[in-house]
């Protein structure tokens, strides 16, 4: 019997009774109501006005939303039913990232206000919950006891069952013979029973064990924290908030830290729009700053004068100015060394008093600082603070919101309602500059949740924010400044410094006892056993954020308070660099090739990273099949000239003082002689006793790019021979090259720039920067203006001319796209006779591996 087929749907897809159900709540989340149309609305009106003026041409733009307020609201509630009716469950509701794998079965990863519900769908769903358990306290073995048993049942493990190391042994030592067995039991055992109780021994003057790591005219050791992670900051040091960050961040080994990176979710439009000085910014970006290097130098009287001079060589006379030595405002420049006069890299140098002052510095550069201030002649007291002084920098509209939420002074304090009478204030460049505010504050856990400040706003006037500046309270922030930066003051801000389970039992005590707790579950201040944390809050104008200085081991509870905060999300040194591009600003160590350290970052870290042998084979460029580079070949520069994975400061600086060397004397320039090859000069050949490599002789441009070729770069280059100098003004004197041997002695001046491209392109690091020929102006200034096809589009991939390899001028330290500006840029230096003598602001620029060049407006940097 044959098989009747199934009734025809007409090709449309059966749902079933879920998909059914699933299909009406969208349809009617979608659903828009609407009111009837009014016939007459003139006639239903009270005033008896229309929505259309009286010709009967133009709209009443506020009668008409007025009449319309129910539509309207109904769309609204329409969008926001249509955004959250394909979320069944609870967590899928969550903001992204809040977002974890776990978060289906484990209510403790679900805010509170969610967890009722999400208990109702696991019970609807016979899903199991799970609960985090907290570990039960540890007796017995000490942590580092503990560590040497576990420690020991491994090395015996692998003595009992490794070759080589039985090998090694002598022949009558073995496991049997020696008990293994028997000893590894015995330590399991001591490790199992170690619960008996003990008496704790209390560190210093907290249950903590906080104390204050600090050393005179030698650097500090580093803080080794938990035994359990003690292997892992062997050589680089763990920031206070390196466990929540590790997860949050990817992080990055460099400088004797692990610092973060950047966030693990994409931020780079929530960056700008949180960072940068746009209206859109409605949140707080915070980043863990206590990485950057602390000194703290004391004088005696009797030295102040021998402190000042020394501070006044290392800032070039600025840091000594009266607004810095006689207040409290913070100085923010280059350092420079006092001995070779050159650059070291920027640094920041608060005056408590005429004795006493605080430096941060990059941790890059905080040796040879270090090592300038301890010298034993001068006599200070040079204090290494980096593990003793902690600092987090926020930045965005709301920072000052979200410092206040957690911030309360233990005492009346000027400056802190200061603070509290600007916390409102979203917009950033109205404040005065140089802002500071210093106080001793309350441990910030005793907040349940921040708690804003009451403000009105009527208080916040344009008067009373001008009158800050010449209000401050300049006794009270010395006073606190001193605390800060006294070793006794940061221990006894430590006494009596609660843990947690401690906090939460004083809370369920006075709510049991019926004292008075707010809704917030404040705990009140006791003068008698609650610590007072000096605090120091200022504002970085080169920045535009705000660091906050506490002490060391205060640094997390303030952390994790502010991470409760809505709209505050973590940011790296990534994150960080963008906000410095976007503002057109230098950041260190990438933008600073004119110093030591950026130099090495530069020539040598970059390259390493961007090696090209160490790319696959797919994402190998193949530079023959580019086409060519340069309108005349060069024999000695096949490819790139000078290295293509870094920016080659030292083949820019041999190129440029090169053409000054063979055009001296209104010689012409030629490009290459085929008539030789390459001529060497060196001494007696026979004289061993004086014999040393023979130098390249250059008549050429090609010599000129053998000679580059040369040279290599050498790790740890120091500052004296560093082949660029930064140039800040056009009174510079005129370069001379004299001999061959100044090609490499004597430094290129250059001058930081911004690119901003013209037409298409991206701009990209290590990018060259080209001037425009002579012969190619009348091209490009059309170009810059658009060239067209015949269907009114404009042609972008056209073939263009090509510069020649002596028209390099410098390179794109930073590039990408710019938010701000709508189109891509560049931070990047030019050789300063260039940009002296040169009247146009466009310039060529032409990334690494490809062969197009795109035109570009330069603009100075001032830094």
């Amino acid at each position: 019997m044959a098989i009747a087929p199934p009734p025809s749907n007409g090709g449309k897809k059966q749902f079933n009774k879920n998909q059914i159900q699933k299909r009406n709540r969208v349809l009617s989340a979608r659903n828009i109501r609407t009111e009837a149309v009014i016939a007459s609305a003139k006639a239903n009106k009270k005033d008896g006005s229309n929505d259309l003026s009286e010709g009967g041409t133009m709209l009443n733009v506020g009668q008409f939303i007025s009449s319309r307020q129910f539509e309207i609201k109904e769309l609204q509630l329409a969008m926001h039913r249509s955004k959250v009716s394909g979320s069944t469950r609870v967590f899928q509701d969550l903001p992204r990232r809040l977002r974890r794998r776990t978060a289906s079965h484990n209510v403790k990863r679900i805010p509170k206000r969610m967890r009722n519900r999400a208990l109702r769908e696991m019970m609807k769903n016979d899903q199991e919950k799970t609960i985090l358990k907290t570990s039960s306290s540890r007796h017995g073995l000490t942590a580092k006891a503990l560590y040497k048993a576990k420690m020991s049942v491994k090395l015996l493990r692998l003595a009992s069952t490794s070759t080589s190391m039985k090998l090694a042994l002598p022949p009558k030592v073995n496991a049997s013979a020696n008990g293994v067995r028997q000893k590894i039991r015995t330590l399991q055992a001591l490790i199992k029973k170690s619960r008996a109780p003990c008496s704790r021994v209390k560190k210093l003057n907290n249950s903590m064990g906080s104390y204050d790591n600090i050393t005179t005219n030698k650097l500090a050791q580093v803080p080794h924290g938990r035994q359990k992670y003690m292997k892992r900051q062997h050589v680089f040091a763990w920031l206070p908030t390196h466990i929540w960050n590790a997860k949050r961040s990817h992080m990055m080994k460099r400088w004797g830290y692990q610092i973060p990176y950047s966030a693990t979710q994409k931020c780079f439009k929530m960056t700008h729009r949180i960072g940068g000085n746009v209206s859109t910014s409605d949140g707080t970006l915070c980043m863990d700053s206590s990485f950057m290097g602390t000194i703290v130098v004391r004088a005696t009287d009797a030295k102040t004068e021998k402190l000042r001079d020394l501070i006044a060589k290392i800032t070039s006379n600025r840091a000594i100015a009266p607004k810095y030595y006689n207040s409290n405002k913070v100085f923010s420049g280059l350092f420079t060394d006092p001995l070779t006069m050159l650059v070291l890299g920027p640094g920041e140098i608060i005056w408590c008093n005429h004795n006493l002052l605080l430096l941060r510095v990059h941790p890059a550069m905080f040796q040879k600082v270090f090592e300038i201030l301890a010298v034993r002649e001068f006599g200070f007291k040079v204090e290494d603070s980096r593990f003793a002084i902690g600092s987090i920098t926020i930045n965005g509209a709301e920072s000052l919101s979200s410092l206040t939420s957690i911030i309360r002074s233990s005492t009346k304090s000027e400056s802190f309602e200061q603070l509290k009478l600007i916390s409102n204030v979203t917009d950033q460049n109205i404040l005065p500059k140089d802002m500071s505010f210093s106080f001793k504050a309350i441990d910030p856990r005793h907040f349940g949740a921040p708690k804003k400040v009451k403000q009105n706003p009527k208080e916040v006037t344009i008067d009373k924010i001008m009158e800050l500046q010449a209000n401050t309270p300049k006794n009270e922030i010395c006073e606190t400044l001193e605390a800060l930066c006294s070793t006794r003051e940061r221990t006894t801000s430590y006494k009596n410094q609660q843990t947690m389970k401690q906090i939460h039992k004083r809370r369920r005590d006075m709510t049991k006892k019926g004292e008075h707790v707010s809704k917030n579950a404040i705990i009140p201040f006791d003068e008698k056993k609650d610590p007072e944390i000096p605090i120091y809050i200022y504002k970085r104008e080169s920045t535009n954020d705000w660091v906050i200085l506490m002490p060391w081991f205060w640094h997390l509870p303030f952390w994790y308070q502010l991470n409760k905060i809505p709209r505050k999300y973590n940011i790296g040194l990534r994150q960080f660099q963008q906000l410095q591009f976007e503002h057109k600003k230098l950041y260190f160590p990438d933008d600073y090739p004119f110093t030591e350290t950026g130099f090495h970052e530069n020539s040598y870290y970059k390259e390493e990273v961007n090696q090209y042998s160490c790319r696959a084979s797919r994402l190998r460029r193949r530079f023959k099949s580019l086409g060519d580079l340069h309108k005349t070949k060069i024999p000695a520069c096949k490819y790139e000239f000078g290295c293509h994975s870094s920016c080659d400061w030292r083949a820019l600086q041999i190129l440029r003082n090169g053409l000054l060397f063979l055009t001296k004397g209104n010689k012409k320039l030629i490009l290459i002689d085929a008539k030789k090859t390459s001529d060497f000069v060196s001494d007696d050949p026979f004289d061993i006793s004086n014999y040393s490599e023979p130098e390249r002789k250059i008549e050429s441009l090609n010599d000129l790019v053998e000679y580059t070729n040369d040279f290599q770069y050498e790790e740890g280059v120091p500052i004296s021979r560093v082949p660029v100098e930064l140039v800040d003004s056009h009174l510079v004197k005129e370069k001379v090259i004299r001999t061959q041997s100044d090609l490499v002695k004597q430094p290129l001046k250059v001058t930081a720039v911004t690119c901003k491209s013209v037409e298409r392109g991206h701009i990209k690091d290590n990018a060259r920067i080209y001037e425009i020929p002579k012969d190619q102006l009348s091209y490009w200034k059309q170009k810059a203006k658009g060239v067209y096809s015949s269907n009114g589009k404009l042609l972008h991939d056209e073939e263009t001319p090509l510069p020649e390899v002596y028209n390099l001028i410098g390179f794109v330290t930073s590039g990408t796209y710019d938010l701000g500006v709508g189109s891509s840029t560049g931070t990047g230096f030019v050789d300063h006779g260039f940009y002296k003598h040169t009247d146009s602001t466009h310039v060529l620029v032409r990334n690494v591996q490809t062969c197009k060049y795109r035109l570009a407006t330069i603009e100075k940097i001032i830094i």
